[in-house]
């Protein structure tokens, strides 16, 4: 049938005679809502319902359907070939070669619509489950994809395999060339650009393990429209996975409230979103589904991944949207603030009553989404509709879920949003309460080991006049400087009363140079990067400013190119040469001033945080505008965030003592940050203070060279 549309040179559109023994108004609307990219599929439960198929037909229908999952993707390419040769022979090439590829996608994506309890596969229909309607049929149909496989739509990123047809985007597995083993999801907007880029604004902004990640965002070209490049997960969703897990029904309970707190966790790091002028500005995902949570693999276990913000939304408070009710922006600048309306699409099986009737982003719609997930893990079964009335209650009781159980989850499920829990941080703690989570389902960070002892007084040298310094020159005569510093032992990480320390500081352990090395005196500039590298990727323009949105590989190629044994410093050199013989949470005492530092100073930092009047340029600021630290070092707070060597790891337990990075085990898929940036309000500036970011992600990220040893 699609070779048939296609033949028609109709675009899957209207079909102008009759289609094999489904009826024509049918078969119609069901290329419609196929080839509308999902949006009008999931718009469509507003309207009214097309008509049903008659019961010959219906069978029909469901009997190719379970033909099409129990097949793999060479089967249906071959049918499709088949199909081709039979109807439209006279196709173009590119157009043959995209139904291949829908074909091939086709098995997979019925059978993640039929799985359950007791076909954990999806290879097999349930004995009730009915396609009388187009909208039952288009929900296990995904759109006809644009590109194919060995396609190089985005520079130097090949596709390699179709991953899936959403709402708004194509998804395909892409490698970069030349970059063994680099695999990225890149993802292509299918219609109005304004709903990728919304989901770009959005991500951007949401920067956690349990939140896939953006990488970088590809403008539109004259042949390849706007994408997102993605991490790649490489795992199930959440259906098949826990299906797959054949838990007992003494387990089950506990097992599934476990799940749920995770993933409420999770979505809390988005409704707890702050403005850049730190205003609450809760994000909303609205679109919380087993299809857009995925499960990767991980060396202790197994780890939950919620993606898909396309349809998200912006909370804002009451009073600015009644004065911003007709304003639509988006703005595309680093940094900026913005205003966005919710995209008015959604799951109908998730959404709650207020979603589907157009109300505003509220984070009560993403507890309600998690609520039916809950029951549909409790039922093992991903096709359970909304429950409603009193009777799942009573199935659920029946099968042993005690009452604070069923309260719970009856609350995600209230029709009235008032009475859900206000976010997920609240869900979160609720199930926690009540003492229904046993244990995390990611693998916790592990306990400070108590045979690591911090000495009173590590010893710290100091020098007392100017250290000496190295010379690089540059292309163009521009020169490198690099300040020594000297052998020596610190305490490195925060103690546990030092006012927005982050557990993933400690915990506290001696870290001792055994000979000097070298450190970059200023963060790498603009000229330095444009006499090495021939570009400037800067945001803010300016040759003595610091160079930024640079990638950690794109600061290792910078230090290869250069030679001269440059890298990147370690973690325990960056702390190490930022306290320069201090103890407190800043080089320059326990506090900082907008006068010392270019960070937002808006903020202040003391035992009791406050808001204040403070400076906040907004921007970077040329090296060397402000202080040096005692060992000769400018700008080591705030600026621009700076690469270190370093994988990521939740905490110090095991760590180097000798100075070295710390490149083994952690997750491997990220690396330290320190330093914070001209945005960072100043507890993310501290000495102590660490982020993290993928290799490959370009924000208000610069760096600083290292030297081997003297």
């Amino acid at each position: 049938k699609a070779a048939y549309a296609a033949g028609a040179g109709v675009g899957m559109g209207t079909i102008a005679e009759n289609s094999a023994d489904l009826s024509l108004q049918f078969f119609e609307e069901l290329c419609k809502h196929v080839s509308g990219g999902g949006a009008m599929r999931e718009e469509s439960a507003l309207q009214p319902v097309p008509g049903a198929l008659d019961p010959a037909a219906q069978m029909e229908m469901k009997q190719q359907i379970a033909e099409t999952a129990a097949a793999g993707p060479e089967q249906m390419t071959s049918e499709m070939d088949a199909a081709i040769a039979e109807v439209a022979p006279e196709l173009p090439a590119e157009v043959k070669e995209s139904l291949r590829a829908y074909a091939a996608i086709l098995p997979e994506r019925v059978r993640r619509t039929l799985r359950r309890a007791e076909d954990p596969s999806g290879r097999t229909i349930a004995e009730g489950r009915q396609f009388r309607t187009v909208l039952d049929v288009a929900e296990v149909l995904p759109p006809p994809a644009r590109f194919r496989p060995g396609q190089c739509p985005v520079y130097n990123r090949e596709l390699k395999r179709l991953l899936g047809v959403g709402t708004f985007g194509e998804v395909w597995e892409a490698s970069k060339r030349g970059m063994a083993g680099r695999r990225v999801a890149l993802k292509f907007c299918l219609g109005d650009e304004r709903a990728l880029e919304h989901e770009a604004r959005l991500a951007q902004r949401l920067e956690h393990p349990g939140i896939v990640q953006l990488f970088e965002i590809h403008p539109r070209t004259d042949d390849v429209p706007l994408c997102l490049e993605y991490e790649l997960v490489d795992g199930p969703d959440l259906a098949a996975w826990y299906l797959s897990r054949n838990l007992s029904d003494d387990d089950r309970p506990k097992a599934v409230a476990t799940i749920i707190a995770s993933l409420a966790q999770i979505v809390s790091v988005a409704h707890n979103h702050r403005s850049d002028d730190g205003r609450p500005e809760p994000i909303v995902h609205r679109d919380l589904k087993p299809g857009n949570i995925l499960v990767a693999k991980t060396a202790n276990g197994h780890a939950l991944k919620i993606t898909d913000f396309g349809i998200g939304g912006v909370v804002r408070a009451a009073e600015e949207a009644r004065a911003e009710t007709q304003r639509r922006t988006l703005a595309r600048g680093a940094g900026s603030s913005y205003t966005v309306d919710a995209i008015r699409a959604y799951t109908p099986r998730y959404a709650p009553h207020e979603q589907i009737a157009g109300a505003a982003p509220d984070p009560r719609q993403d507890v309600h989404a998690l609520g039916v997930i809950w029951y549909q893990m409790l039922r093992r079964d991903f096709s359970a509709p909304n429950p409603s009335g009193g009777a799942w209650k009573r199935k659920l009781r029946a099968e042993g879920l005690g009452d604070a159980h069923l309260e719970l989850l009856e609350s995600c499920l209230d029709t009235e949003a008032n009475e859900r829990p206000r976010d997920g941080a609240a869900l979160a703690e609720v199930i926690r309460a009540a003492g229904l989570e046993p244990s995390a389902v990611t693998t916790p960070a592990a306990a400070p080991d108590p045979s690591v002892v911090v000495p009173a007084t590590p010893k710290i040298v100091v020098p007392k006049s100017p250290p000496p310094t190295r010379s690089i020159e540059l292309p163009g005569g521009i020169k490198l400087e690099l300040v020594r510093i000297d052998a020596g032992s610190f305490t490195m990480g925060s103690p546990a009363n030092e006012p927005w320390r982050g557990d993933n500081e400690g915990p506290q352990r001696t870290v001792t140079f055994a000979r000097p090395f070298y450190l970059g005196k200023f963060q790498v500039t603009q000229d330095q990067w444009q006499a090495v590298m021939g570009n400037n990727p800067a945001h803010f323009k300016g040759g003595n400013l610091p160079v930024e949105r640079v990638s950690w590989e794109d600061a290792k190629a910078f230090c290869k190119k250069v030679g001269q044994e440059l890298r990147l410093p370690s973690e325990a050199e960056w702390e190490f040469a930022c306290r320069a013989g201090t103890t407190t949470p800043f080089c320059f005492g326990p506090t900082i001033s907008p006068s010392q530092a270019n960070y937002n100073g808006t903020c202040t930092y003391e035992l009791v945080v406050s808001k204040g009047k403070g400076t906040y340029r907004e921007k970077t600021t040329s090296v060397g505008t402000f202080e040096a630290n005692k060992f000769g070092l400018f700008d080591m707070h705030g600026n621009v965030c700076e690469w270190c060597e370093d994988v990521w790891h939740e905490n110090y337990t095991s760590a180097p003592t000798d100075g070295c990075a710390w490149t083994s085990g952690g997750d491997s898929s990220r690396r330290v940050l320190r330093g914070g940036s001209w945005s960072s309000y100043p507890g993310g500036c501290r000495s102590a203070s660490r982020c993290r970011g993928t290799p490959v992600l370009r924000r208000s990220f610069g760096f600083r060279v290292a030297s081997g040893t003297a």
